[in-house]
């Protein structure tokens, strides 16, 4: 199991229009040495709320390096792993991915590896938090520093290697370690491929084939906070709504609209 990085950044929010990273942090899975651990500054104020959860505040990253500083290194180690582990490491890529975006940064992303996808895929499902994680593969009594991208790497880190033994994966690629993730249309198990088509797989329309849902859905997730594309194909449908769309012809659809 070797090539792979562990990898979680703090954000000044959730939305990758809008809020920026306070902070990333990258660890070497095989060794477990840090690679990269690094304030970054947001170049924005920090919210109250945000600082209360994760204790980065204003004065914290005064003196870090804003993130098109360190774009390149990031991608760098990026884009030479086979596989990048995360705790719902989906969000730590759509603001990595805004933030290349806006530093004009290329970036290879290798295959998604995420610890709380493994516990729901061998284990009945409950509270999936990377503290409740680490207290059932690692130490019951839990880790110190939540919150914190370096602490929370390490985290991830000691619970992906107890779960590979775990659930005996030793012998798997990484990309066999989450099978589904061959039917996802994007980086997210929103919206899947099903013999051609497009079909919701969460909440009250799962199941249900894109061009089938009803407007109002689509125009209920233009306004939430979904991966970047969940949004797309949401705006897609609203304007759209072909049954028979293809993935080319989405990114067709996408390009056209955003120039």
């Amino acid at each position: 199991m070797t090539g792979a990085i562990v990898l979680d950044v703090e954000t000044t929010g959730l939305s990758p229009r809008e809020h920026r990273i306070t902070e990333i942090a990258i660890v070497d899975f095989a060794s477990g040495n840090t690679l990269i651990h690094t304030y970054v500054n947001p170049q924005v104020k920090i919210p109250a709320d945000i600082t209360r959860i994760t204790g980065i505040s204003d004065e914290t990253v005064k003196d870090a390096p804003a993130f098109y500083e360190i774009a390149e290194p990031v991608a760098d180690f990026i884009g030479l792993a086979k596989a990048l582990i995360g705790h719902n490491p989906w969000f730590d890529r759509s603001m990595l991915a805004a933030e290349f975006t806006r530093s004009q940064t290329m970036v290879r992303w290798p295959t998604l590896i995420c610890t709380k996808r493994l516990w729901d895929l061998h284990e009945p499902k409950e509270q999936r938090h990377l503290q409740n994680a680490y207290k059932r593969f690692v130490d019951k009594e839990g880790f110190t520093g939540a919150h914190g991208a370096l602490a929370d790497t390490k985290a991830c880190h000691a619970v992906a290697k107890a779960q590979i033994e775990y659930f005996n994966l030793q012998e798997r690629s990484w990309e066999e370690f989450d099978p589904e993730q061959t039917v996802w249309y994007g980086p997210s198990s929103h919206v899947v491929w099903r013999d051609g088509i497009l079909v919701v797989n969460f909440g009250k329309n799962k199941d249900v084939p894109c061009h089938k849902v009803d407007a109002g859905f689509w125009r209920w997730i233009s306004k939430q906070e979904f991966p970047e594309h969940v949004m797309v194909l949401a705006d897609y449908m609203s304007a759209v709504a072909k049954p028979n769309i293809t993935g080319e012809e989405l990114a067709t659809w996408a390009y056209g609209r955003s120039v």
